[in-house]
């Protein structure tokens, strides 16, 4: 289901878990503190610093399709319980880490585990005390030349989101969408790749 949902999978995974770090800052009241995004040639990782997910609501929330925390929420993007299982439209396996009411949980989510005679799972690998709140999406990437794709969406979603996001160390650039005063906006620098392959 999640393959056949998106036409671009990698469009998908980028937008989806971005809006779903910018809803978790949006919902927090925490918008003015930056997420953190890094990419490298092996990993995508997406870094929220809102309230997390505690552990009762990990099986529901990744599990369930159709399940969502923001259906009566006009300020937040989504709303149908599809966004979060979007990695699973670029891989098999992807790895959660929420921190949350005073507990940090890492949970393994795989499309087909041993554990469960081949079923999809949701497999808690370690807990531990903390005072963060957040959570945590990391997406091992299939193959290493899927990074200048990524890095290309990931500042396009950004820019569009006008998102507080620092990506591999370095503040990106957004649009001001919000603050425009006649519908409009005037930039001094080309914003805007030419790349058609990231619309």
């Amino acid at each position: 289901l999640s393959k056949s949902l998106y036409s671009d999978q990698m469009l998908a995974v980028v937008r989806e878990t971005l809006c779903n770090m910018w809803d978790a800052h949006v919902e927090a009241g925490c918008t003015d503190k930056a997420a953190f995004v890094n990419l490298t040639d092996d990993e995508l990782t997406i870094r929220d610093f809102g309230n997390g997910i505690p552990d009762r609501l990990i099986g529901p929330i990744y599990g369930t399709y159709g399940s969502s925390t923001k259906k009566h929420d006009g300020q937040q993007t989504g709303g149908f319980g599809l966004g979060c299982k979007s990695p699973f439209a670029y891989t098999d396996h992807f790895e959660v880490t929420s921190w949350c009411q005073g507990t940090m949980t890492v949970y393994n989510l795989s499309k087909s585990a041993a554990e469960v005679q081949g079923k999809p799972a949701i497999i808690p690998i370690v807990s531990a005390p903390t005072t963060e709140t957040g959570l945590q999406v990391r997406i091992k990437l299939v193959n290493r030349h899927d990074r200048t794709r990524f890095e290309l969406l990931i500042r396009r979603i950004v820019m569009n989101g006008d998102m507080n996001v620092i990506f591999n160390g370095t503040k990106l650039d957004t649009l001001p969408f919000g603050k425009m005063e006649r519908n409009f906006i005037i930039v001094k620098h080309k914003m805007i790749e030419t790349d058609q392959r990231v619309l």
